[in-house]
């Protein structure tokens, strides 16, 4: 295919027309079956049968044609045009205005609308034929245009068109295969358009080609799109083209469909300018058959068969495909002209946004390589060598590739991409961009679920939840979703917290920050806690209470059932814990106080707690169970047991220990023993094994010895011997009721149940089963009665003692020896005439039914089957019993057997129907000549009222209503036989026919009434109230006019008020909404027949307008008069898209109303005042209703310069001035004010050739522009001023100021202006201004100047300010300051240790150009002392500096210990302590605080260490105190700490020995003076925690003494 390159101008919203542009031409001329015909021809395709049923004939509009591209681009060489406007205006000349034409009474198509979906179509053209073909596919290409394409009509506008095929001659439903590709969307305005800014986003903008192309008249269009269906070759199918406007008939559309392969394409593609040789061109119709010949510039290509081809050299390339068929070969053809050439710009290249992990560094590593599989998904193969480049010089040149990883020196860079084959013959460059975009901070969370809810329930909210995995970055928005493909693509997120009952292990964070291309996606982690589990589920306290517990408190006597005992649960949770050191336990239940006690006399209750593992929250409930005595309360709750006697009745069974064993222990860990006799059980002997089978005869007592933890009970158990049930099998004569027409016999289970019982003498309920399986499992159990076609049926029973609980089951066998013959009554049907649901009737009249002629049967009535059975509440009025629908139950005794049964009877009342006369029928026609048609299920509800369940028939005869034959169909038309016709309507019960009534019914044709119908009533809103009101006399004119019959029209609010003749609205009428449904009856006063039309009243709005609009314009240069374009105004004053409106403007309202003195020249309107007021009549040309619409004209001012001439700066080594300084002066606010500055006054008003800010200047004075401009109006003002410059000052550099500090803090107060006179040197210091500064920027700005009198500090550098005072120009110099530092000396007073002479005092400065001079004269750095006095020394440094230090000299001396007293084994123990000395002394024991006082309380046995501190400074006298005393407590965990047990300081009493015994005075272990101590085993076994005692012979000071005492051994 041939297609000619042209260029794409894209501009929205406007129209572009060009001169030059060519257009296609149309032809309308043709018929649907030429233009078919045309386009088919003749070799592979037929076409037939072609027609437009819909097209613009209604308003004179030939909407379809053909079309050609002539001389212009049009892709399409030439092909169908179909249009909802006139294929004229499709081209041939250029049409400026929008393309409008058709009216809203040209229709739509209904198929377009079915298979599309889209309703409120119009102006639809369709051409559609019969099509066969000898491919296997048909295909079409077509290119869809229209004016919608403009401002944002596509967001809301569906003008559509659509392919439809089907096969021809069946009810298959259409298909549509012209859709967007890769979807089922159909082709409209609305499914394809590019991005409307601020109204909607883009809907599949790849196939939009653009807007404006110029060629056709049409705003915009589609890329060529491409149709295809695959077909049964040879297969007539049925093909509809149809095209349709959406909602209006403005801004029409159209589409070009190709004539090239009409049907039938092969598409080789357009003309190409291709890169090398890398081409295949496809030729393949996927058609087994197919003959494929190639050929170049006219040649054949030998040997080139296939479907494809290699190209390889330029030139015009053609195909020829033949399919065979028996009559004629079919022939495609298809040519395409390729040009190779060696160079081309690359496809484009997607840039690279490197998201940066936060905090970002704006650095990246990019590894390019990673865009190759993108640029060679662009390219025809892999055979290019592809690389990176930074510049496209490089790139051009193969120089400087990047290589390796790359890191970016920049946030944005522009790569460059070198793309050559690897024969060399195509070269591409391309570019794309790298950007580095922080990702927003993220923290990953991990949320805690137990047992399926979340630990802490404010996770739920997801904005608490956001707030932490955005790490509380207030500026960032968070969602949530289930998986990571959802964040990337952004889909079904989530609104709540996923369900925790599904085992989630996690979900997705997506966090999003406005200043960052990057989100960050983080998990949100679920952890399920595993609940606690301790491996019980009820902790036991158990206080082991006495039973025989008898005691008095206060005088009232208590055992064991009434002793309140209280139980501090403080405690109780507390042994759990201690139990359990991995839980914490909390009470679950609101008791108040602490501790928490519950104090209460029951012998056993419970509290619910809730345990928890320390680490965790994840709890876990369980029951503390408190007992007086738990063993005891085992035998309160078991104390017998008992079991059934079999049929020996012998008294003997069988019991199983173990069973008795589990009985008692019930769920608690309870050590058990039993015993035959009471002796054995006191001897501890004969212990029963738990598998023994105890053998007892009626009772048996067991002796059991139970325990519990620490608590043990002994207890007796009895073993009985319950006597048995055992029902022997029976047989019994049973006389039932048979139903002589089932020939069943039904068999009432009461009667047998009263033998079973009777017969074994006992009370007990009796189940009634037909398998012994059923009976034991209690499954299947028959009630009331049972029906046999047997005489003898068996029956299994089960039947158990009330008293003893025993059961067994037997059978029954129930042998029909009599039976009582009756028939079954016939149901009882009533059609109730009163419709109340009740009736009354006379039951003896049933008798003779069932007795069947038997007189020995007497009968009762009753309710219900109870009462029948045991022959209770009969029913006494049987000849005049009142009854809704019920089942009665009839008692029937056989007066000589002893004998009856039960027999339902079933009363149904319906109601019967009412039904009065039936009004006449009445058909009202215009036409009496001709045929009515009745439709009597009109009539149905009219009939029925109100009643319910009814069914109408009809009927022509009186006798067929009545045997309820030949009904008529009454849901189709009937016609009379004669005009009046009598029909009889049968009204009957919907659930039983039978209740039924029948009436005649007259049906007759009349005159309707003859009318104009009524149209629709439009009134302007003149008040702006929304209502019209409207003369409807006006109406009645209209629908009377030129009737034949008399006519009565009065109108109406409703339908029922209509149809009635009731509450008519008066003529001269104000609507209530607008539009209004107003419901004329129109009635023929001489037939009465009437009839009901509707028209609305329509309030035509005033045109949609928006006021308080203005025109803005600029008085540049304050310029206030400007010439304006009005019509500007239209788009800002209409509300959206509104149809025939037009303008016209006055000055004055008056002159608006009055239509004179209209604005002549809107385009060109010069202003009179600022701001002028100008009065736009705004008219819907259709209804000529119009608004007026005030607007401004405003002539904006420039930004106001102030006046200021000149503008001096100083001079300076760049010669340069910061224009940019002048901003503050030219104007009072620059907000929104944009400054230029200009060389001349013409670049400035014409903005060009700008001065850079820093200006450099050449001269001392100069004149400049000024240009000041509203960054939001534009508008602007140009200002000359002069450029003044002026001389520096020159400051001298003084020479720097040297001093001593006055003290040692490095600081010294300074008179600066000792300088000034260095500083100025010859310069007259009545010009000048001298200031001092700690930083060359303070001095500079001025800012913060020194006092005259500066506090300095040594190397500081003082800035000094040198200023113009005329002209404030100044220079900068400097000095600094040199504090010479005094020497460092400061002795503290000293003192003389009478124990220690002599003292040495050192002021030793380590500076050997020190010199030193002591009040003693010495000269050394240090001297030495003997006596106290008061003592100075002075020090001269190398600088001249000196500095003294005075000091004191006091006496004192080391403490001497006299006497330390002990007291051994007499906890606590205290230590004193005796000392001498004219020191002031503090007392020290082991390493614990000085204190003052010399005694030590509650020291610690052992080894101890006293020390003496001198405070004065002497040296300390230790001294070590040995305290003997057993210790309280050990604990053996090798911790290092009380490890073994000992008594402190044993090893200092020789012959000493220690007895160590448990609590109940077993000896553990014996140890001596010199033994390591005990370990707490005994016999190699750790010993538990508890108390222990022992005993010790202390032999001391030639003294023997016992102590006796105890202690802890802790685990």
């Amino acid at each position: 295919m041939k297609k000619k390159s042209f260029y794409l101008f894209l501009f929205l919203f406007t129209h572009q027309y060009y001169a030059h542009a060519q257009k296609i031409t149309t032809d309308n001329t043709q018929q649907p079956n030429t233009l078919i015909q045309d386009l088919v021809g003749n070799s592979c395709a037929t076409a037939s049968n072609a027609a437009s049923s819909i097209n613009g004939s209604l308003d004179n509009i030939v909407s379809y044609g053909s079309f050609n591209s002539d001389t212009s681009n049009f892709p399409f060489q030439n092909g169908l045009v179909l249009s909802t406007g006139s294929v004229s205006s499709a081209g041939n000349t250029l049409i400026a205005s929008d393309l409008n034409e058709g009216s809203i009474n040209w229709p739509t198509d209904s198929d377009i609308e079915a298979i599309t979906g889209i309703t409120q179509t119009l102006n639809a053209t369709s051409i559609e034929f019969d099509f066969e073909t000898v491919n296997n596919f048909v295909s079409f290409k077509y290119i869809f245009a229209s004016d919608e394409y403009q401002q944002e009509y596509p967001c809301n506008f569906k003008d559509v068109f659509a392919i439809l095929i089907k096969r021809a001659g069946t009810a298959d439903p259409y298909v549509n295969i012209a859709t967007v590709p890769n979807t089922i969307a159909e082709i409209s305005t609305n499914t394809i358009h590019a991005n409307i800014n601020g109204f909607c986003e883009a809907q599949n903008d790849d196939y939009f080609e653009g807007y404006n192309i110029g060629d056709t008249n049409y705003n915009g269009r589609t890329e060529i799109l491409t149709a295809r269906a695959d077909i049964i070759p040879n297969e007539t199918y049925h093909i509809k083209f149809v095209i349709a406007d959406h909602i209006d008939q403005r801004f029409d559309s159209a589409v070009f469909i190709e004539s090239e392969g009409f049907g039938n394409s092969i598409d080789l593609g357009p003309d190409q300018s291709i890169c090398g040789s890398d081409l295949t061109l496809n030729a393949n119709i996927n058609n087994a058959s197919a003959i494929y010949k190639w050929y170049l510039n006219g040649n054949e290509l030998t040997g080139e068969s296939n479907a494809t081809l290699e190209v390889n050299q330029s030139g015009n390339y053609e195909v020829e495909v033949t399919i065979p068929s028996v009559n004629n070969n079919c022939a495609l053809t298809d040519s395409i002209v390729v040009e190779i050439i060696p160079f081309q710009d690359a496809e484009p290249i997607e840039d690279w946004l490197a998201c940066d992990a936060f905090p970002s560094d704006n650095l990246f590593e990019f590894d390019f390589t990673l865009k190759n599989d993108e640029i060679y998904s662009n390219l025809p193969s892999t055979d290019y060598n592809i690389s990176y480049h930074f510049n496209i010089d490089d790139a051009q040149n193969n120089i400087n590739p990047i290589t390796g990883i790359y890191q970016n020196t920049e946030t944005i860079e522009t790569i460059f991409v070198r793309i050559e084959s690897l024969t060399g013959d195509c070269l591409q460059i391309g570019s794309f961009s790298i950007n580095i975009s922080e990702t927003p901070d993220s923290l990953e969370f991990t949320v805690d679920v137990c047992n399926n809810s979340l630990v802490e329930s404010s996770f739920s909210n997801f904005t608490f939840l956001g707030n932490i995995v955005s790490n509380y970055d207030l500026n960032s928005s968070v969602s949530f979703y289930l998986t990571e493909n959802d964040v990337i693509t952004n889909l079904n997120q989530l609104s709540q917290f996923p369900p925790l009952n599904e085992n989630i292990t996690h979900f997705y964070a997506k966090i999003e920050r406005p200043d960052s291309l990057c989100y960050s996606t983080v998990l949100v982690n679920l952890n399920y806690l595993v609940p606690t589990d301790i491996g019980i589920e009820t902790y036991i306290f158990n206080q082991c209470l006495d039973p025989l517990l008898i005691e008095t408190i206060n005088s009232i006597p208590y055992n064991y059932n009434s002793l309140p005992i209280s139980y501090n649960l403080e405690d109780a949770m507390a042994d759990i814990e201690a139990d359990y050191p991995e839980i914490s336990v909390n009470l679950e239940a609101l008791i108040m106080g602490y501790p928490r006690i519950i104090t209460t006399a029951s012998e056993e209750f419970s509290i619910l707690v809730s345990i928890r593992y320390n680490d965790e929250n994840c709890p876990t409930f369980m029951n503390m169970e408190f007992h007086k005595n738990l063993l005891y309360n085992r035998v309160l709750s078991v104390p017998e047991i008992t079991k059934c006697d079999d049929e020996l009745y012998d008294g003997i069974e069988d019991f199983s220990l173990t069973e008795i064993i589990a009985e008692f222990k019930g769920d608690y860990d309870i050590e058990l023993q039993v015993y035959e006799t009471e002796e054995n059980l006191l001897n501890d002997i004969n212990a029963l094994d738990p598998s023994t089978i105890l053998t007892v005869t009626n009772s048996k007592t067991i002796y059991i010895s139970s325990s519990y933890e620490n608590c043990s009970l002994v207890s007796e158990m009895n073993l009985i011997v319950t006597p048995g049930l055992y029902i022997s099998p029976i047989a019994v004569d049973y006389c039932g009721y048979t139903d002589l027409n089932t020939n069943s016999t039904n068999i009432i289970l009461e009667p047998l149940k009263a033998a079973i019982l009777e017969e074994n003498g006992i009370i007990g309920p009796v189940e009634f089963y037909l398998s012994e399986e059923d009976a034991e499992n209690q499954e299947n159990e028959l009630i009331d009665s049972y029906s046999t076609f047997s005489s003898q049926q068996t029956f299994y029973v089960r039947v158990s003692d009330v008293f003893s609980g025993c059961y067994d089951i037997s059978t029954i066998e129930a042998n029909i020896t009599n039976a009582i013959e009756a028939n079954n009554p016939e149901p009882l049907i009533i059609c109730d005439d009163d419709q109340d649901g009740t009736s009354t009737i006379n039951l003896l009249n049933l008798i003779p039914q069932i007795s069947n002629g038997n007189n020995n049967l007497s009968f009762a009535f009753y309710k219900n089957f109870d009462d029948a059975l045991v022959n209770e509440s009969v029913i006494e009025n049987l000849n005049n019993y009142s009854t809704a629908t019920t089942t009665l139950y009839i008692r029937v005794e056989a007066l000589n057997l002893e004998c009856f049964s039960i027999i339902p009877y079933d009363i149904s009342i319906y109601s019967n129907p009412e039904l009065p006369p039936v009004s006449n029928f009445i058909n009202c026609e215009t036409n009496l000549n001709l045929p009515s048609e009745f439709f009597f299920v009109d009539k149905d509800s009219q009939i029925i009222g109100n009643q319910a369940s009814m069914k109408v028939l009809y009927f022509e005869t009186e006798n067929n209503a009545i045997n309820n034959n030949n009904p008529i169909d009454k849901n189709t038309a009937y016609l009379p036989s004669s005009n009046p016709q009598t029909i009889y309507v049968r009204l009957q019960n919907e659930d039983y026919s039978n209740c039924f009534k029948v009436a005649p019914m007259q049906i007759e044709v009349r005159q309707a009434p003859i009318y104009n119908n009524p149209t629709d009533i439009f009134e302007c809103d003149a008040n702006k109230t929304g209502l019209a009101t409207t003369n409807l006399n006006e109406k009645i004119e209209q629908i009377s006019a030129n009737s034949p019959t008399n006519l009565n029209v009065t109108f109406h609010l409703s339908p029922l008020n209509a149809i009635v003749g009731a509450n008519e609205i008066p003529l001269n009428y104000t609507s209530i909404s607008n539009p209004q449904i107003i419901y004329a009856r129109i009635e023929n006063t001489n037939s009465s027949c009437f009839d009901i039309q509707t028209f609305n009243i329509n309030t035509l709005s005033l045109p949609e307008v928006t006021y308080g609009q203005s025109l803005t314009a600029c008085g540049n240069n304050y310029n206030f008069y400007t010439q304006w374009n009005l019509t500007e105004i239209e788009l800002n004053v209409l509300d959206g898209r509104q149809y025939s409106i037009d303008f016209t403007y006055f000055e004055s309202e008056a002159d608006l109303l009055a239509d004179n003195n209209r604005i002549p020249n809107p385009e060109a309107y010069t202003n009179t005042s600022n701001p002028q007021t100008i009065y736009a009549k705004i008219r819907n040309a259709t209804t000529d209703c119009f608004d007026i619409v005030p607007f401004q004209l405003i002539v904006n001012s420039p930004p106001q310069i102030n006046e200021f001439q000149t503008f001096n700066i100083c001079e300076n080594s760049e010669n340069q001035v910061d224009l940019l300084e002048i901003n503050e002066i030219i104007l009072d606010d620059s907000f929104n004010v944009v400054i230029g500055y200009y060389p001349n006054e013409t670049s400035a008003e014409n903005k060009e050739n700008p001065l850079d800010s820093n200006y450099t200047y050449l001269n001392t004075t100069e004149t400049l522009f000024a240009r000041v401009e509203y960054s939001t109006t534009q508008c602007y003002a140009v200002y000359p001023f002069q450029l003044v410059i002026n001389a520096l000052p020159v400051a001298n550099q003084p020479n720097d100021l040297i001093v001593c500090d006055d003290d040692i803090d490095g600081f010294v107060e300074l008179d600066l202006t000792q300088q000034n006179s260095a500083i100025l040197g010859n310069q007259n210091p009545n010009e000048y201004s001298i200031s001092f500064y700690n930083s060359e920027i303070n001095a500079i700005e001025n800012l913060q100047p020194f006092n005259q009198n500066h506090i300095a500090f040594n190397n500081e550098i003082i800035f000094v300010r040198v200023e113009n005072i005329a002209t404030g120009c100044y220079a900068i110099t400097q000095f600094s300051t040199v504090i010479n530092s005094i020497p460092t000396i400061s002795i503290p007073d000293q003192v003389v240790c009478l124990n220690n002479l002599p003292l040495v005092v050192s002021a030793e400065t380590n500076n050997p150009l020190d010199s030193y001079l002591w009040s003693t004269s010495a000269t050394t750095s240090q001297i030495e002392i003997t006596e106290i006095d008061t003592y100075s020394v002075t020090i001269t440094n190398q600088f001249g500096c000196q500095n003294t230090s005075t000091f004191n000299v006091i006496e004192s001396e080391s403490a001497t210990i006299d006497v330390v007293e002990t007291i051994d084994f007499s906890d606590p123990n205290n230590i004193t302590v005796t000392i001498n000395g004219i020191g002031d002394y503090l007392y020290q024991l082991n390493n614990s605080n000085p204190q003052i006082s010399n005694v030590f309380e509650n020291v610690p046995i052992g080894y101890n260490t006293v020390t003496i501190i001198d405070q004065n400074g002497c040296a300390e006298v230790n001294k070590t105190v040995l305290v003997i005393d057993a210790p309280k407590h050990m604990s053996p965990n090798n911790d290092g700490d009380f490890d073994t047990w000992h008594i402190a300081g044993v090893e200092t009493l020789p012959g000493t020995v220690i007895n160590i015994f448990d609590r109940k005075g077993k000896l553990l272990k014996q140890l001596k003076h010199d033994s390591l101590g005990w370990d707490g085993t005994y016999n190699g076994q750790n010993m538990p925690a508890s108390d222990y005692w022992f005993t010790a012979i202390i032999q001391q000071n030639n003294k023997s003494f016992k102590i006796l005492g105890h202690f802890a051994l802790r685990r």
